[in-house]
């Protein structure tokens, strides 16, 4: 069955779970909860821990990055108390690297400044329809809201101080900010309590929280152990500030459950509202009980029983021996690893190996049955030993035997599968596989569907099409490894020359974090893509390693069908040879976009990585050139090497000019002149910014780039800060009304452009060119009178949604151009493609760093390659992802689609084929068969957008549809 948890009310989108649906009987998910003392004198308020000043407070631990798979304890520390009319808060944020902290430290900035994913301390309080929301930084910067109003300012009190391994801060909060004369006693009140770190250590508690006078008991549950079979203990702390003996009942509850949480109400950015669980078998419940003396405080164990494999939702509670509640904490889910289970799939999986050699020509056929025999009397041989393993819970030593076994098996699969295919004969160390870009490839598991060396692809005058040629090792390492192209030959006598097509090596990023989205698998995933210059070798203990080969189709190509053939070799003398045939279409693509790409592109982080102040030129439109490949452009071409402090009066743009020359002769059609700060300027820096802005147009204006460039006037500006928007807007105007102004705004009154009120009542609409809303808006009445209309992807999408994490499946990447299409946007923005801060490493030598070390994956905060698109190659070169590659992909389908429309434009008004003009129409309407259209008021980015995840192999069927409805509407008949 499947156990359903939903949201209680809540602040801010952390995941508080209740129990709808259970077997019979009584089962709870447990919320957390904590009790709150009163404290007997009030504490000091300024920033720094006094001697004995938060006696009486109740100690606070259990905070955790993310409650999902794994519990992770980061190390913050909070102590709370009360009085008769304020409520004490003392947080101690830790950080490993002070320097890296201090990096990500800005300063002060006004009353509520926008402060999301900066570092900052932050509480949420909730109760009898009112609610607060304060955040304040180490450099006292603040912000507040009471019941989602920003413009209310409270009489809180914050003070902070930083010190070597931490930072402290103190919250003095008044009851009156809650419309409160004094400490509620009665009602429901819920507190989120978060410390947010920009350097990815992140965490947070939710839960309800009471204000008692008289409660002794109090509770402090110590991190949850890494899972065994059998008996596990949980460590505890008790504390009895009474004059009497307490009894205390500690409870855990575990929930067996299979597969993955689903999150059904998912919108956005966050933790999903509600999950959704497919229980295997009943709750189980452990008590123990323990009585604490007086005055005393005792570390304990609680223990509970993992009596078999699989995942578990655990929760925890303590209660005193009247049943009154004294401490939960959240629950999350952790997997004992499934050892049995997966001894029954790999059995399963060597039977299909079998079936296959069975099936096929009889010459080799003992030396693979005799294979299997082996394989099969080791699974069966472990599968006797799981009980033993049981009860000494060597369940880590299990779980390797298991990988090997499995490993083996896997490369006995792919045996039979070349066998069957032709492609394999005893001795053989290695086969190889081709398949489609739109595939993702363990590098740990077998090599999914049937084994082939021939690949059909296709491709437009002007487009890069990717493919794969997967290298299946399977006897061992393989030594000087070479891949070689060869010409394309068409059958009209024309040819794509070999320098057309580029060849890379698929490298893995190892992902051992859960990040704050379910990822179903952890372990290495591909991405990096590395020139195949020279020989190379690969470990045998890869079962699958891909190539990635690109072939550029020239402005000049016939149309027509072409073959090629690229060979592998390794050790020494074996090579096999796989053919391509390439269909060209009677069509380009332009080398600009229809569809507006932007992004940001910090080259510090290049600097810190390659040691180099300032960044060579060259390095960086090495950057610029990886980019426009794939059709994103470097949106900051325009602001790097240019100097905004004027020499006599004058500003040098000799080296910008050639940076912008380079980049708009490659495709780009925006780039940015200026991102103006977020946040106020002191006297002056306005008017300097503004003769900066003055001079770079006339230098734009004489070289006809005007057009393409745009001014950030501010960055998610707060809903207090329009009157500083449109005035910037406004002095900008009157430098050149051509100016073209770009704003990233919220979905609250000033921005709601696409709302005739609202834009006649605040005046930005005349001002604002670009709109860049956090909202998903369709608005065509206004792109018709010229303004762009923007979506743009910030750590927002997650499950089945476009996104650009390194560990979702590429149909997300592919799929972002199509979503901008359905929605009739203009521009597509990524806030950025080269954030990889963890991986800069400044200071230390190219030995210590990536490749020579494995690459961090979490990027921003702890989402696995969110905001990085490209990887630092050796003296400036820059090597693309795989996501990147993809994406390009999709702006190439883009590309088709806008053709087909010009065309059925074009059709339409001369009366053409009515039949084909119709089947033409309905491959446009890609919300009807590829994704899932939702109103405009749902956020950017959604689950289940794509309506066939599972299915990538709908996209290429369908390209190729959108190509041959070209071909035909060119040709004024039907095919």
């Amino acid at each position: 069955m499947n156990l359903k948890l939903f949201p209680a009310k809540h602040l801010t989108g952390f995941l508080i779970l209740i129990l709808l649906c259970c077997f019979p009987g009584h089962a709870q998910i447990y919320q957390g909860f904590l009790g709150i003392p009163r404290l007997d004198h009030q504490p000091e308020i300024d920033g720094i821990i006094g001697a004995g000043e938060w006696n009486g407070a109740v100690h606070h631990t259990n905070f955790t990055v993310w409650t999902l798979d794994q519990y992770v304890p980061e190390k913050t520390e909070v102590k709370i108390g009360y009085d008769d009319g304020h409520l004490y808060l003392l947080f101690v944020g830790y950080f490993l690297d002070k320097k890296l902290f201090e990096d990500f430290i800005e300063e002060h900035k006004p009353v509520d400044s926008h402060m999301w994913g900066r570092t900052h301390f932050g509480v949420a309080l909730s109760g009898q329809d009112v609610s607060i929301l304060l955040k304040c930084g180490p450099t006292l910067s603040r912000m507040d809201f009471r019941d989602g109003d920003l413009s209310w300012n409270g009489n809180w009190d914050f003070e902070a101080t930083l010190q070597d391994d931490h930072w402290t801060g103190e919250f003095c909060i008044p009851f009156s900010d809650l419309g409160l004369e004094k400490a509620p006693t009665a009602g429901e009140w819920r507190l989120t309590l978060e410390h947010c770190n920009p350097s990815g250590e992140s965490s947070h508690w939710n839960g309800q929280v009471e204000f008692v006078k008289n409660k002794n008991l109090y509770a402090e549950f110590k991190p949850w152990p890494r899972p065994v079979p059998g008996r596990n203990k949980l460590g505890v702390c008790l504390y009895n500030k009474g004059p009497a003996p307490v009894r205390a009942i500690c409870e855990i509850s575990l929930i067996p459950f299979s597969g993955y949480p689903e999150f059904p109400g998912q919108t956005g950015q966050g933790n999903s509202p509600g999950m959704i669980l497919g229980m295997r078998s009943k709750p189980m419940i452990s008590e123990t009980y323990f009585t604490v003396d007086k005055e005393q405080e005792v570390d304990r164990f609680v223990e509970y029983d993992l009596p078999a494999e699989g995942n578990y939702y655990a929760s925890v509670v303590c209660r005193d021996d009247h049943g009154q509640l004294i401490r939960q904490i959240q629950g999350y889910w952790f997997a004992l690893v499934p050892n049995r289970q997966r001894l029954v799939d790999i059995r399963k999986k060597l039977g299909e190996g079998i079936s296959i050699v069975n099936d096929g020509p009889e010459e080799d056929r003992s030396y693979l049955m005799s294979r299997a025999g082996r394989i099969r009397s080791a699974i069966d041989a472990l599968l006797q030993e799981v009980p033993a393993y049981m009860e000494t819970r060597e369940w880590d030593m299990l779980t390797s035997r298991v990988d090997s076994l499995e490993g083996e098996t896997f490369r006995f699969l792919h045996m039979a599968k070349l066998y069957s295919s032709g492609l394999y004969h005893p001795g053989n160390a290695f086969g190889i596989a081709a398949a489609h870009s739109i595939n993702k490839f363990r590098r740990d598991a077998g090599f999914p569907g049937q084994v082939t060396s021939f690949i059909s692809l296709s491709g437009a005058r002007n487009e890069y099409e990717s493919f794969q040629l997967v290298i299946l090792p399977l006897e061992g390492d393989l030594t000087g490894v070479e891949v070689r192209a060869s010409d394309f030959h068409g059958r009209n006598g024309s040819m794509i020359p070999k320098t057309n097509i580029e060849i890379s090596l698929v490298a893995y990023n190892l992902i051992n974090w859960q990040a704050n989205y379910v990822n179903q698998k952890k372990g290495w995933h591909p991405d990096p893509l590395i020139p195949v210059e020279e020989p190379f070798m690969l470990g045998g203990e890869d079962l699958c390693r891909p190539l990635w080969i690109t072939i550029f189709v020239p402005e000049d190509s016939r149309h027509g069908s072409y073959t090629g053939q690229i060979t592998v070799s390794a050790n020494g003398n074996e090579q096999h040879l796989a053919t391509v045939e390439f269909r060209v279409w009677d069509f380009h693509l332009p080398p600009e976009s229809h569809l507006k790409t932007h992004t940001w592109d910090d080259i510090g982080v290049f600097e810190d990585f390659y040691g180099v102040n300032p960044l060579p030129v060259n390095w960086y439109t090495n950057f610029c050139n990886v980019l426009l490949k794939n059709r994103m452009n470097p949106s900051f071409a325009g602001t790097h090497y240019v100097d905004r402090t004027p020499v006599d009066g004058r500003y040098d743009f000799t080296t910008v000019e050639k940076v912008l020359q380079h980049a708009i002769s490659l495709g780009m059609n925006r780039f940015t002149m200026l991102q103006m700060k977020k946040g106020v300027y002191q006297p002056g820096q306005l008017e300097a910014e503004l003769q900066f802005i003055r001079a770079y147009t006339d230098f734009l204006q004489k070289k006809g780039w005007l057009d393409k460039a745009l001014v950030e006037v501010w960055d998610e500006p707060t809903v207090l800060q329009w009157q500083q928007v449109k005035q910037r807007a406004e002095r900008i105007k009157e430098i050149s009304p051509d100016i073209r102004i770009q704003l990233f705004a919220g979905d609250s009154d000033p921005y709601l452009f696409w709302e005739p009120s609202v834009s006649a009542k605040y005046g930005l609409l005349d001002l604002i060119d670009i709109w860049a809303p956090y909202l998903l808006v369709n608005a065509p009445e206004l792109q018709q009178k010229g303004k762009e209309i923007w979506t743009y992807f910030c750590t927002l999408a997650r499950s089945n949604a476009p996104n650009f994490y390194i560990d979702a499946p590429p149909i997300y990447q592919r799929t972002i151009p199509w979503y901008c299409w359905m929605h009739g946007v203009d521009g597509f923005e990524h806030w950025s493609t080269t954030y990889f801060w963890r991986n800069a490493h400044k200071g230390l030598p190219p030995d210590q760093k990536w490749p020579a070390i494995p690459w961090d994956s979490r990027t921003y905060h702890d989402y696995h390659g969110e905001g990085q698109l490209v990887y630092p190659g050796p003296q400036g070169r820059i090597y693309p992802s795989m996501r990147l590659e993809i994406f390009r992909d999709g702006m190439e389908d883009y590309e088709y689609l806008f053709k087909l429309r010009e065309l059925l434009d074009s059709k339409s008004a001369a009366g053409e084929n009515e039949k084909l003009l119709q089947q033409a129409e309905a491959l446009l309407k890609v919300g009807e068969y590829m994704l899932v259209r939702y109103p405009h008021d749902i956020q950017i980015t959604l689950e289940n957008t794509i309506r066939y995840p599972d299915r990538p192999a709908l996209i290429l069927e369908t390209r190729e549809k959108i190509a041959l409805a070209i071909e035909s509407l060119q040709n004024d008949s039907p095919r």
